[in-house]
């Protein structure tokens, strides 16, 4: 049994990868009257595929599992401490424990894969699982954005999008109403937080490709260019790849993404100073800047008016009323008001309407995962999450200094920044597969040698 847990346990967490953009699910049931996202429980597709996952590591086989440091394992005890004594004070509490189950859930997913990842092999293939699937959502998006309405694949978990729906997210262009590209992902900027996932995972790609050293002369250029033909096949395959997910990214119309991706060209950069990379590295740029000229000469009308921002936009104005919100309920409640409990608060308070977000469509998080926290878990908790993955950015980045190291503390620290300007990485389900999904990656990473 031990030895079929081994040989299934990587395939388990590819199909955990599949399951991220797969918004299949159940409604289990309501917290609240009417149906709100945020005060829901869902069955998901992936909750199996995930739940085998951990099964395999827990209850068969459990040697050498994740080893990290006393204070990495403090900083989460405290989240998950104050996460417990937050439910005391939950308006709400049957929401709260849910919640409370889908963290401890999400915390064992991080230690599998943590557990299950091991090498170059491992992490080579995971890395084209999340390439292929960006694709793909990438495309989806695109034909989105053609339509300016969903494709009907609600089955996957496509939202019922329409240019002519004020529930959908839209950019608006001199009085020009635009859908932005979902995916099959309920809100554009979770499809630009995967988007960045499979960016990253597709620069690792790139620097995994050695480029052999040939000196080629007359008579072996048929053997030299055999040779160089895999390498060659191999970058026009992710120079394509990459042009499709940067489309996929200026789709989204999602800021958020856009800085994190930029944060991710840190890695090729780094590279510039690796004698051994140097080639793939000018490559990556030459290439880089070409896909960049033809996205801004098609879409620069749509992109010019989004890089700026301005403090009366709608989506700017009602990110800071989301934060005056959170600060008056902390000082209320710095003890937390119980995990998913934020907006029920916030609305019954009457903190929403006092700061002008009267529709209950409105009705949003704060867009900051660890105010969010602070909310929910109370202050120390919040607090504790950031240090937490700070800390664990650090455990990284204090190795010895190498391009893999390097993609990992700029991927932890991608996620870091995203978590500052949304809030779907702490409460809907996709975004914390992709959050925790990261974390595991550090802990398999902190397993290895390198």
């Amino acid at each position: 049994m031990a030895r079929f847990a081994e040989h299934v346990r990587f395939p388990i967490i590819i199909a955990a990868i599949f399951g991220i953009p797969l918004g299949t699910r159940i409604l289990l049931g309501l917290f609240t009257t009417g149906f709100h996202e945020y005060e829901a429980a869902f069955l998901y597709a992936s909750d199996f595929i995930v739940i085998a996952l951990v099964a395999s590591v827990l209850f068969i086989n459990r040697k050498d599992g994740v080893s990290i440091s006393r204070i990495l394992i403090v900083l989460l005890a405290i989240v998950v401490g104050s996460s417990l004594l937050s439910l005391m004070s939950a308006p709400i509490s049957a929401l709260a424990m849910y919640r409370f189950l889908r963290l401890i859930f999400l915390i064992l997913f991080a230690y599998a894969v943590g557990t299950v990842l091991r090498g170059k092999q491992h992490l080579t293939i995971a890395a084209t699982v999340l390439v292929v699937l960006g694709v793909v959502e990438s495309v989806i998006a695109f034909l989105q954005f053609k339509i300016q309405h969903a494709l009907g694949l609600s089955f996957f978990g496509e939202s019922p999008i329409s240019v002519t729906d004020p529930a959908s997210s839209r950019i608006i262009v001199d009085g020009l109403h635009v859908l932005r590209g979902y995916g099959t992902f309920p809100h554009p900027n979770i499809l630009g937080a995967f988007l960045v996932l499979s960016f990253a995972a597709l620069i690792y790609l790139w620097f995994s490709v050695s480029i052999p050293k040939l000196n080629v002369t007359r008579r072996n250029w048929k053997d030299a260019f055999r040779r160089y033909r895999p390498v060659f096949l191999t970058t026009i395959i992710l120079s394509i790849a990459f042009f499709v997910l940067s489309l996929g990214l200026v789709l989204t119309f999602s800021r958020s993404a856009w800085v994190t991706s930029a944060i991710l060209l840190i890695v090729p950069f780094a590279a510039l100073f690796y004698s051994v990379l140097r080639k793939q590295a000018m490559k990556f740029f030459v290439v880089l800047g070409v896909t960049a000229w033809i996205l801004f000469s098609i879409f620069s009308f749509w992109i010019i008016p989004r890089v700026g921002v301005s403090p009366v936009e709608r989506s700017v104005s009602e990110r800071v009323s989301y934060m005056q919100i959170a600060r008056e309920m902390i000082k209320v409640n710095p003890m937390g008001v119980g995990l998913g409990n934020q907006i029920f608060s916030g609305v019954r308070s009457g903190l929403y309407g006092d700061y002008g977000v009267r529709e209950s469509w409105k009705w949003q998080p704060v867009h900051n995962i660890y105010l969010l926290a602070a909310v929910e878990i109370g202050v120390l908790g919040g607090i504790s999450l950031l240090l937490f993955l700070v800390a664990l950015t650090f455990a990284v980045m204090y190795r010895a200094v190498t391009l893999q190291n390097i993609w990992v503390s700029v991927l932890l620290i991608s996620f870091i920044v995203f978590g500052f300007f949304d809030h779907f990485l702490w409460d809907l389900w996709q975004g914390q597969l992709m959050l925790w999904l990261v974390i595991g990656i550090a802990f398999a990473h902190l397993r290895s040698r390198s």
